[in-house]
C-alpha cells in the first residue's frame, strides 16, 4: 500500500487538478500523512495512477467570502473551505470533482466508491442543466424572459459549476441581466415601467436595481 501525500490545498494545485481532470479528496484535518487513520483511506491506487488528487484543509478562522450573484462559485474558491463545504468536525473527508463540486461527505476512509462514481453522479446533472438551458434558450425566443430566468435559477440551484452546461447558462444570464441593466435606463423613473420590469425579473441579480430605481421613483413623487 503507497503512502498517500496530503499535500496542503493551493489555487495552482487546485487549478492543476481541474487541467488534468482529476478528482479532488480532501481531509478536513490537521493528522499526519503517516497516521493509520489516513492510511486507512482506500484511494492509494488511484493516487498512483494520478487519477486523485489529495488535500489538506487546516481548520481556519476567515469569513466565508460572499457573493451577491445568484450564480454558483466553486467552493475552492471561498477562503473557509470548512465552512463553504459544511464540514462541522475535524477528521472528515470530502470528495468532489475538478471542479470543486462536492460529491459526497465521508466520515471514514471508505473513499473509493465515491471516487469512482463520481462522473455518473455528475454526468445525470449536467443532463438537467442542459435541459433546463434548453428550456431557458425557448422561452428567450418566445419572447418569455421571466420563465427564462426561472429556468436558469432552477439549472442554478443544482449548485455545480465548471462544465460546459454551467458556462452556457451562466452567459445566457449574463445576457439577460445586460438587457434587463439596459431596459432599466430607459425606464427614466417610471413607476409602473419599473414594476413591470420588477416582476420579470424578481429574484434575479438586477432586482436590488430594481427596487432602488423604485424607491426613488416614489421619492421624486413626493
Amino acid at each position: 500500500m503507497a503512502l498517500i501525500e496530503w499535500q496542503d490545498l493551493t489555487t495552482e494545485r487546485t487549478a492543476a487538478a481541474a487541467e488534468n481532470a482529476q478528482i479532488i479528496v480532501m481531509y478536513f484535518g490537521d493528522k499526519k500523512n503517516e497516521d493509520q487513520f489516513l492510511k486507512n483511506a482506500d484511494i492509494d491506487g488511484l493516487v498512483v495512477a494520478q487519477s486523485v488528487v489529495c488535500f489538506r484543509v487546516l481548520k481556519t478562522d476567515s469569513d466565508n467570502s460572499a457573493t451577491e450573484s445568484v450564480i454558483p462559485v466553486s467552493p475552492l474558491q471561498s477562503n473557509n473551505l470548512w465552512k463553504a463545504y459544511g464540514v462541522e468536525e475535524a477528521d472528515t473527508f470530502v470528495v468532489a470533482d475538478r471542479y470543486g463540486n462536492k460529491v459526497a461527505t465521508e466520515k471514514t476512509g471508505a473513499l473509493k466508491d465515491h471516487v469512482l462514481g463520481a462522473s455518473k453522479y455528475f454526468r445525470g446533472i449536467r443532463k438537467d442543466i442542459r435541459k433546463l438551458n434548453e428550456a431557458a434558450e425557448a422561452a428567450v425566443e418566445g419572447k418569455d424572459v421571466k420563465t427564462a430566468i426561472a429556468k436558469l435559477h432552477e439549472a442554478f440551484a443544482l449548485d455545480v459549476v465548471g462544465y460546459k452546461e454551467c458556462v452556457e447558462s451562466e452567459e445566457l444570464y449574463r445576457k439577460l441581466m445586460g438587457e434587463a441593466s439596459k431596459q432599466l435606463e430607459t425606464c427614466d423613473g417610471d413607476a409602473d415601467k419599473l414594476k413591470a420590469l420588477a416582476e420579470v425579473y424578481a429574484g434575479s441579480d438586477v432586482e436590488k436595481a430594481i427596487n432602488a430605481a423604485i424607491e426613488k421613483s416614489a421619492t421624486a413623487e413626493n
